[in-house]
C-alpha cells in the first residue's frame, strides 16, 4: 500500500537569471505538471515524476526498485537512497 500523501513537503528547483539553481520547499498541494523537484533520500515523492538525471531507489509497498533517466517515480514512493531531478508527469 502507497504511503498516505496528504500535503508534504517536496523540493521545487528553480534557476535565476544567472542561471544559479535555488532549491526550495514547496507544499504538494501547490505542485503542478512540468514543475522540477529534487527527490533525495528521505523524500516521498508527491506525484509521478518523470527521472531528468541522477538516480534513486524507492521503496513501494515493501520492494526497492531503481529509477533513472527517463523512468517515472511512483506517487507515495519512499526515497531509500540516491538523488535524481524529476519534474512532475502529472498531477493525480
Amino acid at each position: 500500500m502507497p504511503l498516505e500523501i496528504g500535503s508534504i513537503t517536496a523540493y521545487m528547483i528553480t534557476y535565476d537569471a544567472e542561471h544559479q539553481e535555488h532549491v526550495f520547499p514547496i507544499s504538494s498541494n501547490d505542485l503542478r505538471s512540468g514543475d522540477l523537484l529534487l527527490l533525495r533520500q528521505g523524500d516521498v515523492i508527491p506525484a509521478p515524476c518523470k527521472i531528468l538525471s541522477g538516480e534513486i531507489w524507492v521503496d513501494q509497498e515493501g520492494t526497492v526498485n531503481q529509477y533513472t533517466h527517463p523512468a517515472i517515480a511512483p506517487k507515495g514512493g519512499l526515497v531509500q537512497n540516491g538523488q535524481a531531478k524529476a519534474y512532475v508527469y502529472i498531477i493525480l
